[in-house]
């Protein structure tokens, strides 16, 4: 918007200094040579400063551009944190409904943990010098943290499933809680830098 705005200003300054050319080249055509002489140098000094000016826009526009791109990669990346952090929580949230069952089997639990680990491994795959928010480097960081430490949990005593709903349950839990905070932090900053 802000770039059709300063175009639209561009194209009318132009309009009115053509329209003002116009009118001196036609009064120099009527004037005797010492005035045309004048009237050359003002047209030279009237353009001088016009491609002044257009340099100028030209360069603040380029500028306006770049920091948009900037903006929208930023935000771009942001999102993708967002929903990787989204799939980290759903991850842990399935294990823990999972070792809520009553009969729940350890073929199954290793499955689940196994789905978890690929989330991890995508999480660490994610650049973290895109990241431009400190609040969205911390909060992300925070999701990571918690999440390898709910499958530390997982794999004590040798992941077994009926040691781990024992003992391990209420950890399990407050891992669970810390992402979910992390993630919710993460989508906050998300819709800041989107303007929501």
């Amino acid at each position: 918007m802000i770039l059709d705005i300063r175009r639209k200003g561009l194209i009318g300054t132009l309009v009115g200094h053509a329209i003002l050319l116009a009118c001196l080249v036609v009064v120099s055509t009527k004037a005797d040579v010492q005035t045309n002489q004048v009237i050359s140098g003002w047209l030279q000094a009237i353009g001088s400063v016009l491609a002044i000016v257009f340099a100028v826009i030209v360069a603040n526009t380029q500028y306006l551009r770049a920091e948009e791109e900037k903006k929208k990669n930023a935000i771009e990346h942001c999102v993708k944190l967002s929903m990787q952090t989204n799939r980290l929580c759903e991850g842990m949230r399935s294990i823990m409904l999972t070792l809520e069952e009553v009969q729940l089997s350890q073929p199954e639990f290793d499955r689940r943990k196994r789905l978890l680990e690929n989330s991890i491994r995508v999480y660490h795959s994610f650049s973290v010098d895109l990241i431009q928010s400190g609040e969205a480097f911390s909060a992300w960081g925070a999701a990571g943290h918690s999440c390898e430490d709910f499958l530390g949990s997982c794999h004590s005593d040798n992941g077994d499933v009926h040691l781990v709903k024992a003992v391990r349950l209420p950890h399990l839990k407050r891992c669970v809680d810390r992402a979910e905070k992390s993630a919710t932090k993460l989508q906050e900053v998300m819709f800041a830098m989107i303007g929501v």
